[in-house]
């Protein structure tokens, strides 16, 4: 089960999969009138009522969905089915598309890895996969790298490993970390912590038993949240030659902060407002520090919407008190 708010920016997606006969996953449009019952349904490959443990994420772009699939029982020869499935979203139609799966499993008949959580770091760029591996008994976590997410090949490819140890559940944070409970599904009284998620390979900064929790206990899964609230940045006004202005989400409140607009203008005020002199797709590049000297960097892309140009046709001299009509 995850959410996400629609494309509207007013109703929210809340999104689950049924395993029972014509599997599917399913959007359900939850608005201020109240939940729709009719919901979006996107066909997926069957699965068992027992493959269907784990953790199901949207990427900040909305763009992707990734969810994972364990099991506690025996596949047989089907252990290729506990995998993560790799899918495209729509925030606005809801529709759902399998893309295609990923195990780790070396055959269609050994299960040694099991799929538990996957997370997004904040500028999508990156998704992080744990796995429970069998044979060892210990959780490991992996890096993938969403630029080539179009190429199953390339994507299964591009995955590293980053380390071993207590990684089972993993949760994108409003401070632009990953944070992660314990080894199993066991109680585990630390949270480890993905520092740097933005950045590709070890240089993503896990560390293991980062933050004591000073006798209270983690279990499986962080609870899930709305994904609009983990932005990172946020801005009002869409269409080229009109003000654009950005809100930032960084907390706690930065050092200083260095705006890249992806047109060749800066900023360093907190709070910027641009304007853009045409339309088109902008990546915004933010580098924050802050008064701890943590650094952090993220990303989105801004679509601008070219501004108005009417055509009046050519000038025209009228005399006072004459009428004229602008077609």
């Amino acid at each position: 089960l995850t959410s996400v708010r629609h494309a509207n920016d007013e109703d929210i997606w809340i999104i689950t999969r049924n395993f029972k006969t014509d599997q599917y996953y399913v959007a359900f449009l939850l608005t201020a009138d109240g939940l729709e019952t009719e919901g979006v349904i996107s066909p997926v490959q069957e699965r068992s009522d027992n493959n269907n443990e784990g953790s199901m994420k949207i990427s900040t772009d909305k763009k992707h969905m990734a969810a994972a699939y364990r099991t506690d029982t025996d596949v047989g020869d089907e252990a290729y089915r506990v995998c993560i499935d790799i899918c495209s979203f729509s925030a606005s139609s809801g529709n759902i598309e399998l893309l295609y799966t990923i195990s780790k499993n070396p055959d269609n008949t050994t299960l040694q890895y099991q799929p538990w959580a996957v997370e997004f770091s904040s500028d999508s760029k990156l998704l992080y996969v744990t796995y429970h591996d069998l044979f060892d008994d210990i959780m490991e976590l992996y890096q993938y790298d969403m630029q080539y997410v179009g190429d199953s090949a390339q994507f299964k490819q591009s995955e590293i490993f980053i380390a071993q140890g207590p990684v089972n559940g993993l949760q994108l944070a409003r401070d632009g970390k990953i944070y992660c409970t314990g080894h199993t599904p066991s109680e585990y009284g630390y949270v480890s912590v993905i520092h740097e998620p933005w950045k590709r390979g070890t240089d993503c900064n896990y560390q293991a038993n980062a933050i004591y929790l000073n006798g209270r206990k983690t279990s499986w899964f962080f609870p899930n949240m709305l994904l609009d609230h983990l932005y990172r940045f946020e801005w009002e006004g869409e269409c080229a030659h009109h003000p654009i202005a950005f809100q930032p989400n960084f907390l706690p409140e930065p050092a200083s902060i260095l705006w890249n607009f992806g047109d060749g203008e800066i900023s360093t005020n907190l709070w910027p407002v641009h304007e853009y002199e045409d339309g088109g797709e902008y990546e915004v590049y933010v580098t924050v520090t802050y008064p701890s000297g943590r650094v952090e960097e993220t990303s989105r892309v801004i679509t601008i919407l070219d501004g108005p140009d009417p055509d009046l046709g050519p000038d025209q001299v009228i005399c006072e008190g004459d009428e004229i009509e602008l077609i």
